[in-house]
């Protein structure tokens, strides 16, 4: 498999994109010029993407136990690279808040110039984008939340801010919204602030994922979080080895023989769930952040958790 190869060149095309700031995107014509190349670049890969629509199911050829870097980790690894990309092609899409960035304004155009540039970016890979539908933490990133009491449990789409992209049944990147909802399903100050996990970077909010603290080059091998829409069901990060449910959580059976529990103890959630009860837990999991919880959402660990239910029908 090039796997690999892609990765390192996926690598070396997200840091062309990081050596530069917003602040030099003076106009809609230097960041297709930015953009130009990458757009080459990727289009290049799309033979190689094509074998790895293993990667498009749930259920894809798992890695031999106990080995390290197998097929399948260096493909989820190869994603990963790509979501970082994701991230930065991302940026020019998110408001700048004079708080937490000193970058300027983004001048006319920039902001409709990358929304296009992500779906054509990705879409010789293979990827498509989401349709739009109703909430649903699968598909859907809370940038910000528009309190209206009247609503009760319920949370509309109001704005999509940027697209989200499927690669087959798996969501590779959610769209970013922006939600009309009342307190009861989210509070404004928590839903688009709080730290944002399995995510690498956001303009305006705290971020983290398993790469960092690592070094420059061992944080590429991060595997990307694996979310899956399929036979009527979602499936929350697949890889997880602790199945949540209303009442706890179980082990589940691939946790046995995977390769970060060999020589651990693989019964042992992290204790840095501990004090959150178990609707917190899948709070924190599909959301990928807390939108009610008022808890310290520093140092928490919902890497190693898993979680399905039945799919939200799309209402019009």
């Amino acid at each position: 498999m090039e796997s690999y190869s892609s990765q390192r060149r996926i690598k070396a095309l997200y840091h062309d994109i990081c050596g530069y700031s917003v602040g030099d995107y003076q106009s809609r014509r230097q960041f297709d010029l930015l953009i130009g190349p990458a757009l080459r670049d990727l289009a290049g890969f799309a033979d190689e993407f094509a074998g790895l629509r293993q990667l498009a199911t749930s259920l894809p050829t798992p890695p031999v136990p106990g080995v390290f870097g197998g097929a399948v980790d260096k493909a989820i690894w190869t994603f990963y690279a790509l979501s970082r990309v994701a991230d930065v092609v991302l940026l020019p899409l998110q408001d700048l808040d004079a708080r937490q960035s000193s970058d300027p304004p983004l001048p006319f155009g920039v902001a409709d110039a990358a929304m296009e540039n992500v779906l054509r970016l990705f879409g010789p890979l293979g990827m498509t984008a989401i349709p739009p539908r109703t909430f649903c933490p699968m598909f859907h990133e809370v940038v910000e939340v528009i309190e209206e009491p009247s609503m009760g449990e319920r949370v509309e789409v109001g704005e999509v801010i940027w697209p989200g992209l499927m690669f087959g049944n798996m969501v590779f990147l959610r769209a970013g919204v922006r939600v009309f909802c009342s307190r009861a399903a989210m509070a404004p100050e928590l839903a688009g602030l709080t730290m944002l996990h399995s995510t690498f970077h956001r303009r305006n909010r705290p971020t983290f994922d398993l790469s960092h603290g690592w070094g420059s080059s061992s944080q590429w091998g991060t595997d990307l979080r694996r979310d899956y829409a399929e036979d009527g069901m979602y499936h929350y990060n697949v890889d997880g080895k602790f199945i949540l449910s209303q009442n706890g959580y179980t082990l589940a059976p691939h946790a046995v023989t995977d390769r970060h529990f060999r020589g651990h103890p693989i019964h042992r959630r992290s204790s840095c769930q501990e004090d959150l009860t178990p609707a917190e837990c899948i709070e924190l999991l599909t959301h990928r952040c807390f939108v009610r919880t008022t808890k310290p959402d520093r140092h928490r660990w919902p890497f190693d958790d898993c979680y399905s239910e039945a799919a939200i029908p799309n209402m019009p």
